[in-house]
């Protein structure tokens, strides 16, 4: 699923530009520069201080 919607967008980005292409240039380097996994260890961490992770207690 994400395969196909990034194969659309940078296709798109690339052949018609405009906003698509200001959005992959955007978030491009921000999702190369910082590991996948520090980013799901934030995500943890936020979810478990909203309580949507502790609603078993």
């Amino acid at each position: 699923m994400i395969l196909i919607f990034g194969l659309y967008l940078g296709l798109r980005a690339g052949y018609n530009g405009g906003i698509a292409e200001k959005l992959v240039s955007t978030l491009a380097p921000f999702f190369s520069a910082i590991p996948a996994w520090f980013l799901g260890a934030i995500l943890v961490l936020v979810l478990w201080s909203t309580d949507i992770l502790q609603s078993s207690r």
